[in-house]
């Protein structure tokens, strides 16, 4: 390789000006002009012998070549990235690379990058795979051509992939492509500041895929955000978000199916389905509890607002434990918050949704309500408790021998039927049958109103005799 061995210049060199030069190859010494240094330089010069040394104590010598091959460009590979070129074989061949290498990162500096497109598969091999852009709003891969394939598709056996991530870019589907990414028996794979938009079927599709967390992810525009199902036996598991958003996507933002674990953490959910109940924010399939392990979807800390069609729907689910904390539903079209089916076990706890219209229906086997205001609820569970709860209107149904366990402590309002118990003068109303086993009611308020100043009524508690209420309330005299 040749050395410059001296400069001996003084002053400004410029393009005329001739150097003295020393080629160790062949002991040729000679001058060259700087153009000529220029062109021999970039002739000869060898990268792997040029060494590089990095800053800070401890740091040893290697070769610039070495160096520059940490990260794997697309742009190494010919990808352009300016709008308009189809780079789909570029970054195909940069993946494929880079998975032939044993891993890595695949980088994408800012810019558009038309793909038709683009899908890695890790065979049998657990290969760990960084796909890594400039930010959402500087790295874009767009969907071009008719094929409603996936923009990028990821595809292992159980297992593979892991330890994998996508991070800090946008995938476009264009309105052409039925997925923004498709992830087919993917596990532990983490995607990071990644937007997906405009997926003719959903943003986000997770197929028997596994311990995949999505942080500050936004799934925007398509029709659904994200769904999930299994492949042959394989269920998705321990799926979980943290912050980003769920939004405008046409049907349902969240279409949750043949999962044992699912987690929401901080997320913004809003503007979800279309109007006339079509879709809605979350749905959840039967198929979520019909294992005989169960599953657990517990959503916390996330807010809900102008979802249209329904924005919490739980289907009937055996085996499903849901619990919703923490949460805040506001302004959902329709009027239409919740509706559980006959899940395992509800828990609502520190939940807002007091707006005027707000409905909730709730058919669980067993249903809390802690520490929140809510403005209505139709309850038909079998065993319930409330506590410390603000319900303007509740209807809740004790009358089935079923309720032993069900208890009620400093509660709301509480009305046995669907509407306000009325009653003609000297006729008893029956406010609350508890006939299960061990009922247990503390504080329970009972209030008699009505047209005119005085109330000549009688209202009643039945309950069975080996248990006792303790009650309080207003024009109490005859209760």
């Amino acid at each position: 390789m040749p050395t410059i061995n001296q400069l001996s210049t003084i002053g400004e060199v410029t393009s005329a000006d001739t150097l003295p030069v020393f080629d160790e190859s062949n002991g040729d010494a000679r001058k060259m002009s700087v153009l000529q240094l220029q062109d021999y330089l970039e002739e000869n010069l060898n990268l792997a012998d040029v060494e590089f040394l990095q800053a800070g104590t401890g740091a040893v010598e290697r070769s610039v070549q070495s160096k520059l091959r940490d990260v794997v460009s697309v742009k190494d590979f010919g990808a352009v990235g300016d709008g308009v070129t189809d780079d789909t074989a570029a970054i195909q061949a940069t993946m494929n690379a880079v998975l032939a290498a044993g891993g890595g990162t695949v980088y994408f500096p800012r810019g558009v990058y038309r793909v038709t497109s683009l899908s890695l598969s890790w065979g049998a091999s657990i290969v760990s795979m960084v796909f890594a852009g400039e930010g959402q709003a500087a790295t874009e891969i767009k969907k071009i051509g008719a094929a409603t394939t996936p923009v990028l598709s990821l595809i292992g056996t159980l297992g593979d992939g892991r330890y994998s991530e996508v991070r800090d870019l946008t995938i476009n589907a264009n309105s052409v492509a039925n997925y923004g990414i498709q992830l087919d028996l993917v596990a532990r794979t983490v995607f990071r500041s990644v937007r997906v938009v405009s997926a003719t079927s959903v943003g986000i599709y997770s197929g028997g895929s596994l311990i995949n967390t999505f942080y500050d992810c936004n799934l925007v525009g398509n029709l659904y955000g994200y769904q999930c199902r299994k492949v042959g036996l394989v269920r998705c598991n321990m799926v979980q978000f943290f912050g980003g958003s769920i939004r405008n996507n046409t049907n349902w933002g969240m279409d949750v199916g043949d999962t044992s674990g699912l987690n929401l953490y901080g997320v913004d959910i809003e503007q979800n389905g279309t109007a006339g109940n079509i879709g809605g924010a979350i749905i959840i399939r039967s198929t979520c509890g019909d294992e005989f392990a169960g599953a657990n979807i517990a959503i916390y800390g996330t807010w809900f607002e102008a979802n249209n069609g329904t924005t919490l729907w739980s289907e009937s689910a055996t085996n499903l434990i849901l619990a919703v904390r923490d949460t805040t539903f506001i302004d959902p079209e329709g009027g239409r918050t919740m509706n559980i089916g006959a899940v395992a076990q509800l828990t609502l706890d520190s939940v807002w949704a007091n707006k005027t219209g707000d409905t909730s229906i709730v058919a669980a086997a067993s249903c809390s309500v802690r520490d929140s205001a809510i403005r209505t609820l139709t309850d038909t569970s079998t065993k319930r408790v409330y506590e410390n709860s603000v319900i303007d209107g509740i209807h809740v149904q004790f009358k089935s021998s079923s309720a032993s366990g069900s208890r009620l402590m400093n509660g709301p309002a509480v009305n046995a039927g669907t509407s306000n118990i009325s009653s003609s003068s000297g006729v008893a109303a029956t406010l609350l049958t508890a006939s299960g086993a061990t009922p247990r009611m503390y504080n329970v308020f009972a209030c008699l109103g009505g047209a005119g100043a005085s109330y000549t009524a009688n209202a009643r508690f039945a309950w069975d005799a080996a248990n006792l209420v303790r009650m309080g309330g207003e024009n109490a005299a005859n209760l």
